[in-house]
């Protein structure tokens, strides 16, 4: 397992969405090892590796279920940190909570505790999957600008020359602008008062090429 989510990992560092490949391997081997559990087959090892992966995610803070992944650029993610529980920091919490959930699965392991475990991965799991769901009617800047273009192009209204949008901070590059608009306007990025190219001017296509640096609009 180890193996398979470090070479995804090693893919980019930068892009999260890298790992998404690796989801079906950890979930096939997480079934191998409740299946190990039922049949009281599994080893010392497998079972103080599960109390770790549970006492991780008990300690590991993740972005709670509130959080609107819509909202942020997909090469952008939260920055997890570690929880303090009842004054107790993770650098000790964390072992004593490995040694007693291993402990605890070395005593009694068997049906109960798989079907048990089985259970607590599909609630987390599927609240973690499904909470979400609640934003996926939002719309970003970018889209909502692309729309209102599209509907003043069937009233057959006229569009201002050069349209002006100006980016959030953590949208990054003009990637996403000419995704949506490259086709039929030239995309201009403009320093803002940042001095980075916070502003990208939309010139369209139809009425020719946008001006060079000192010449006037037409």
């Amino acid at each position: 397992m180890a193996a398979v989510l470090g070479f995804f990992l090693l893919v980019a560092k930068r892009f999260p969405w890298y790992v998404m490949p690796a989801y079906a391997f950890l979930c096939a081997f997480a079934g191998a090892w409740l299946d190990r559990l039922v049949d009281r087959r599994a080893s010392p090892a497998v079972l103080v590796a599960l109390g770790f992966a549970a006492a991780c995610a008990l300690w590991i803070q993740m972005p709670g279920l509130g959080y609107d992944p819509f909202e942020m650029p997909p090469h952008r993610i939260p920055e997890l940190g570690f929880a303090n529980w009842w004054g107790v920091g993770a650098w000790l919490g964390l072992p004593l909570t490995a040694a007693v959930i291993a402990g605890g699965l070395l005593l009694w392991r068997g049906r109960a505790v798989a079907l048990g475990l089985a259970v607590l991965l599909l609630c987390v799991g599927g609240a973690r999957v499904l909470a979400p769901l609640r934003f996926r009617n939002y719309e970003s800047r970018l889209v909502a600008l692309r729309a209102s273009v599209d509907l003043a192009r069937e009233r057959g209204e006229p569009l201002h020359n050069p349209l002006v949008y100006e980016k959030d901070p953590q949208e990054g590059g003009s990637l996403r602008v000419r995704y949506y608009f490259a086709e039929d306007f030239w995309v201009v990025p403009r320093r803002g008062a940042t001095g980075r190219a916070d502003v990208i001017e939309l010139w369209d296509k139809t009425r020719g090429r946008p001006p060079r640096p000192g010449e006037e609009a037409p």
